[in-house]
């Protein structure tokens, strides 16, 4: 073997290996286009995910305010400890009987049942922390607490609890 065909031999290896690289070298670019592609994509679904949960935890905000309104619907439209204290002794004494209807123990167990459903529209509330900041519903759901608060501690008539219901219904415009 002459230098020149060792020259020759050598130009092709280094030929054929310059290739390789070259190749390697767009494979690594389309590699790295495509993290930036699935980083863009995890992106997106995360956002729309957030989007998805806040949707969520609005719709059953809705939910426990829609179910509020129909247990205050069921309480009368005026009542009072005593009634309370009459039905719970009526209870205590004759427990077999208590779930008659139109019976009078039936406004310690419609109390109990608000409660329940104030408690959860409460938790509901908790979880849309910072969803409404500008909205009205910020302020009639204070307005309806401090409301609900007076009359399930003290008895009274229900007063405009069931309009407040409404409008923060109405305000939660949720698609």
């Amino acid at each position: 073997m002459d230098s020149d065909s060792i020259s020759l031999a050598a130009m092709l290896v280094a030929k054929e290996a310059s290739n390789w690289a070259f190749w390697t070298m767009i494979a690594s670019a389309v590699s790295a286009i495509a993290s930036v592609g699935t980083i863009g994509v995890a992106i997106y679904a995360l956002n729309s995910w957030h989007k998805q949960e806040a949707l969520k935890v609005q719709v059953n905000f809705k939910h426990a305010i829609l179910d509020l309104k129909d247990t205050l619907l069921a309480m009368p439209q005026s009542w009072s400890y005593l009634d309370i204290n009459v039905a719970r002794n009526l209870i205590n004494l004759h427990p077999n009987m208590s779930h008659q209807t139109h019976d009078r123990t039936n406004i310690f167990f419609k109390k109990n049942e608000l409660m329940s459903a104030y408690d959860q529209a409460v938790k509901c509330w908790i979880m849309c922390d910072g969803l409404f900041e500008n909205k009205g519903v910020n302020v009639k759901w204070k307005t309806f607490s401090s409301q609900y608060i007076t009359y399930i501690k003290t008895g009274g008539e229900r007063g405009n609890m069931e309009s407040l219901l409404d409008h923060i219904s109405r305000e939660l415009k949720l698609f």
